[in-house]
Parts: C-alpha cells; sequence; structure tokens
C-alpha cells in the first residue's frame, strides 16, 4: 500500500471532520436566524460562529440545544479526534512507521475514524430536522440560505 493511499484516508478523516464543523455551524446559526433581525447583526453572528474553533462550537452547541450523555461524550470523542489529526498527525505517523505494515493499520485506523466523525454527522440532523419543522421550514429553504451563506455550494 503506498503512501498515497495514506494520504487519501487521511484527507477523507479531515474532510470528515470539516464537515462536522460545518454542520455545528449550521445548527449554531440557525439560532441566529430571527424575522425583524438587522441583516448586519445576523452577518456579525455568522462571522463570529464561523471563527469559533471545533471545541468552542462543540460547546455551545451543547448549551444552545440541551444535549447530553451519549452524544455529548461522542462530540467530545470527535474535538480529540479532529485535534490527533490536524495538530498530532506528524507524531501518529511516526509512530506507525516503526512497525512493519503500517501503511494498512494506518489507512484502517484514519477510515475508522473518518466513519465516526460521519456518523456523528447524521446523529445531529434531528436537531436540523426539528429547527426546520419548529419554524415551518422545508429543507430546500435551508440549501438556499447555505449557498447564500457559503459562496460556491453545490447540494447533492
Amino acid at each position: 500500500m503506498s503512501q498515497v493511499v495514506v494520504y487519501a484516508a487521511y484527507g477523507q478523516a479531515m474532510l470528515s471532520a470539516h464537515a462536522l464543523e460545518r454542520k455545528l455551524c449550521t445548527l449554531l446559526m440557525t439560532r441566529c436566524v430571527e424575522p425583524k433581525s438587522d441583516e448586519n447583526h445576523f452577518d456579525k453572528q455568522m462571522a463570529e460562529i464561523k471563527r469559533l474553533p471545533l471545541g468552542r462550537l462543540i460547546e455551545r452547541f451543547i448549551e444552545g440545544f440541551s444535549v447530553e450523555g451519549e452524544l455529548q461524550e461522542e462530540l467530545d470523542n470527535m474535538l480529540y479526534f479532529r485535534n490527533e489529526l490536524a495538530h498530532r498527525i506528524a507524531e501518529m505517523l511516526l509512530r506507525k512507521a516503526l512497525d512493519p505494515g503500517w501503511h494498512n493499520r494506518l489507512v484502517t485506523e484514519l477510515l475508522e475514524i473518518e466513519s465516526c466523525f460521519r456518523e456523528t454527522n447524521a446523529r445531529l440532523e434531528c436537531y436540523l430536522d426539528e429547527w426546520l419543522n419548529a419554524n415551518g421550514y422545508k429543507k430546500e429553504l435551508l440549501v438556499s440560505m447555505g449557498k447564500a451563506i457559503y459562496k460556491g455550494l453545490v447540494s447533492g
């Protein structure tokens, strides 16, 4: 197995971590949508949320959505994994590179981490659905809002 596969697995895991981060941003942004809110205030709140690091996004999500128990622990684990990927990948590579067959084990580990990010991201959908239903919105509106907030967004 080549290093290219390791890099691809790493990239896939980081993209899934980023998707979770964007989902948390989106959920926090739903709290800023007010019918009579002035656009400058809304834009200021959006900019603030987008600048928050993942740990702070998780804290604000847990506080704002009254998340407890298993999901809170899962989000804490995702923060740990993302920090390992973002800040300690060199150490991870060096530890694994000392053992024969390290490529396969590292790719397996990265794919498992990526899967955890995807599963956690999927668990957050119910919070988005709840907000949409409570406010009488459809997902199509959220997609159009997302395209306005994240220029160049392509929906799948």
